[in-house]
C-alpha cells in the first residue's frame, strides 16, 4: 500500500511524535516511490532449518549491523545484501537468502526503509568482531 494508518491506544503513545528527526533527501527519495520487495531465507532449491542463522542475522541487521552506509537507516536493499552475505558466510554456504523487487514497472522504484535511530557504533563493531571470532573458532574445529 502506498499509504498506511496506525492507531495507538496505549499509555505514552504520544511519545511516538517525539521521535521525528530530519530525514535525509536520499531516504525521502527512496520512500516516495512505490515498491514491493521480497527477502527469502533460502533459495528455491533449499530447505531451511527452523533454527537457522537467518533469524539472528535479521535481528543483527535491524540493530544496525546491516546499515552499510552508516546513515542510521536500513533500506530493504541493504537488508537483503547484508542477509545474503552474512547468512551464506555463517551457514558455511548451506543457506542462500535471496532478495529483490517485484518485476513490475509501477512497483519497483522505491525502497523499504527502517529508521534505526542513533546507532552506537562501538556496540556494532564489538558485535561484528565477536561474530568474526566465533566464526574463526568454528572453522578450526
Amino acid at each position: 500500500a502506498k499509504h498506511a494508518l496506525f492507531l495507538f491506544d496505549a499509555c505514552f503513545s504520544g511519545s511516538l511524535f517525539a521521535l521525528s528527526r530530519a530525514i535525509p533527501e536520499s531516504i525521502n527519495y527512496k520512500t516516495a516511490k512505490p515498491v514491493r520487495q521480497f527477502i527469502t531465507s533460502g533459495s528455491a532449491e533449499e530447505t531451511v532449518p527452523d533454527q537457522s542463522i537467518f533469524r539472528s542475522q535479521f535481528v543483527a541487521a535491524l540493530e544496525g549491523e546491516g546499515d552499510s552506509n552508516g546513515d542510521g537507516y536500513l533500506s530493504g536493499t541493504e537488508l537483503g545484501q547484508f542477509l545474503q552475505d552474512s547468512v551464506v558466510n555463517y551457514s558455511k554456504g548451506a543457506q542462500h537468502p535471496q532478495y529483490g523487487k517485484i518485476r513490475n514497472p509501477n512497483l519497483d522504484k522505491g525502497d523499504f526503509v527502517f529508521m534505526l535511530g542513533d546507532p552506537d557504533r562501538n556496540r556494532w563493531a564489538e558485535r561484528q568482531q565477536q561474530m568474526r571470532l566465533e566464526f574463526a573458532a568454528a572453522q578450526t574445529q
